[in-house]
């Protein structure tokens, strides 16, 4: 927070946010209770050393060291877990245990799409990594939370497909900008994995469990056109209604190459 940033906050005064704390040799009694609101609402800023009037009164400098060890000292009593892991062990998706810290707030955003389900991104990296490195990642909880993801250039999307150049340039993936990244390429993995002939847009959500259609189209469909490994049963309208979509003879051959390193990966 910048020195402008803070006087701002000071002339704006006191409000549900924004709390003010005179602290003279120690810590005020509500302090704590003040804590407690701002972690029970959306959080807030707490200055200590100023007045009611938003008037900077300073905390003597030998009382400082104390009173924010007293502070974090309480907090840690009160909340002994807070920063600290649950448990020493290594997460795998059989004994995840997702820990919402306020699970109606959670619940809440990813009912409007804001926010992923509580433990996806450890399931996507247990599915997706092994494309990449014929190997899974390794996650270990302690008092250093580490992620370990092996690496392996015969496994990335490029060379699983047959080109080892970038697919939408003709230049060496390190000589461009964009290109196939790793979002795209989950993506279109997810499309080869389901299981469909000739299929219409909207049944091809409902199989992935999309329900925005331009976010479908743009995510999964317009990706997977490019590279090749979809087509159009109709492909001089593109806008038809009875349009359809199926798998290329190259989307075919990366369906059952991915299939075959799915089998291989299982214990």
């Amino acid at each position: 927070m910048t020195p402008e940033r803070i006087q701002q906050l000071l002339t704006l005064g006191e409000n549900i946010a924004i709390e003010f704390k005179r602290c003279g040799n120690g810590i005020e009694a509500d302090t704590y209770e003040t804590v407690c609101a701002f972690l029970n609402r959306f959080g807030g800023d707490l200055f200590l050393g100023v007045d009611n009037n938003g008037k900077v009164c300073c905390v003597p400098k030998k009382a400082a060291v104390d009173i924010v060890r007293n502070f974090v000292s309480c907090i840690y009593y009160i909340y002994p877990n807070a920063c600290r892991a649950k448990r020493e062990a290594e997460i795998t998706p059989e004994n995840l245990e997702p820990d919402a810290k306020n699970p109606r707030i959670a619940a809440f955003f990813r009912n409007l799409y804001l926010v992923d389900q509580l433990g996806s991104g450890t399931r996507r990296l247990f599915k997706y990594v092994p494309f990449y490195s014929n190997a899974k990642p390794i996650i270990k909880e302690a008092d250093v939370f580490r992620i370990t993801v092996p690496l392996d250039d015969s496994y990335l999307f490029d060379a699983l497909i047959g080109e080892p150049k970038n697919l939408f340039s003709n230049k060496h993936p390190s000589e461009v900008t964009s290109g196939v990244n790793t979002e795209v390429a989950s993506e279109v993995i997810r499309l080869l994995q389901c299981q469909f002939n000739e299929s219409r847009a909207e049944e091809l959500m409902f199989l992935l469990k999309i329900k925005h259609k331009d976010d479908f189209r743009r995510r999964f469909i317009a990706p997977a056109l490019k590279i090749g490994v979809l087509e159009r049963t109709q492909p001089d309208s593109p806008r038809s209604p009875t349009q359809k979509y199926r798998l290329t003879a190259k989307g075919r051959e990366l369906r059952e190459r991915l299939n075959k390193l799915q089998n291989s990966l299982k214990p």
